[in-house]
């Protein structure tokens, strides 16, 4: 619906016509069973992608005529309440939480977990001889101890925490194919048990948590706190560190100048003028060059 209405501005589109573009791409947009992503990661991602052409269309199929309203979660009595401060309130700003990891946030509260207690108890990998995560049921489900995909492991939990332990990182240089194959990271990641938490299930309408539980290789046994991720509303990133995380993976596909200009003005959004807005577009718009694909068996961006 975002990108329909965005679209149908663009495309110069009356008040009326920006309504039945709404109408339009809600009544088509993708309603996607989430667990079957979570259950055979592929690169279908819950949907979202097809949010986008579907909204194009959507905007397209207005602007010649085509009638849709209303969009009930936008016009509808029971969708009121989530629309006031439209223009005032940024949700993007204040009531959303952001990822440190490119991988899903329901493992992120364990990797969070292994980071902490590699660096607290000045940890080698090698000294570590498994791990015991505690979390919420459908978390269970991602599994993940040998992804064979980029695609899977984005979809995993026990490999990107072997990733952490290992390397102390999860960044654009382990979106690889070498990183599926190291065996010292497998090693790791087979070696962890992941245990259905039926309290954190019960939380997980709300948050995310889970417990970790180091094994090392001289017997110890290292338990850390219960805990929800880093990025949520009760554990805010810096700005720093969504500008960290931005930066590595968008200058080496888009180059600094580029990149910056980019989050200068993305910083600044909600205030841009007509010629500000049209740079956006234009920076955002602009094929990428000198860079390998986004799918490619090397790496994902």
């Amino acid at each position: 619906m975002g990108v329909a209405i965005a679209c149908a501005r663009m495309l110069g589109c009356d008040a009326a016509l920006i309504r039945h573009a709404a109408g339009i791409a809600e009544y088509h947009g993708p309603r996607s069973q989430m667990m079957r992503c979570i259950d055979h990661p592929t690169m279908l991602r819950d949907g979202v992608g097809w949010g986008a052409p579907s909204g194009v269309t959507a905007a397209a199929l207005a602007a010649e005529g085509f009638t849709g309203a209303p969009a009930l979660t936008c016009e509808g009595d029971a969708a009121a309440a989530f629309w006031q401060g439209l223009g005032e309130d940024w949700l993007t700003l204040a009531h959303t939480h952001y990822k440190p990891y490119p991988c899903c946030r329901w493992s992120h509260p364990a990797i969070d977990a292994v980071r902490d207690m590699m660096r607290d108890n000045a940890l080698r990998p090698e000294a570590v001889a498994g791990a015991e995560i505690r979390t919420f049921h459908y978390a269970t489900r991602l599994a993940g101890h040998a992804p064979k995909t980029l695609d899977e492991f984005a979809y995993a939990i026990a490999f990107p925490v072997a990733v952490m332990i290992q390397r102390g990182r999860i960044g654009p240089d382990e979106l690889t194919v070498e990183t599926l194959n190291d065996p010292a990271i497998l090693r790791l990641s087979h070696a962890i048990t992941l245990i259905d938490d039926p309290e954190m299930t019960a939380r997980s309408v709300a948050q995310r948590w889970a417990q970790v539980t180091l094994i090392l290789t001289d017997g110890r046994r290292i338990a850390d706190h219960p805990r929800t991720p880093r990025g949520d509303l009760d554990a805010p990133l810096s700005d720093a560190e969504i500008s960290q995380k931005y930066h590595s993976f968008a200058d080496r596909a888009l180059g600094d100048a580029r990149a910056v200009e980019l989050e200068q003005l993305c910083g600044r959004f909600d205030s841009l003028d007509a010629v500000a807005t049209s740079r956006l577009l234009d920076l955002c718009l602009e094929p990428l060059t000198g860079t390998k694909s986004m799918t490619g068996a090397k790496s994902m961006r």
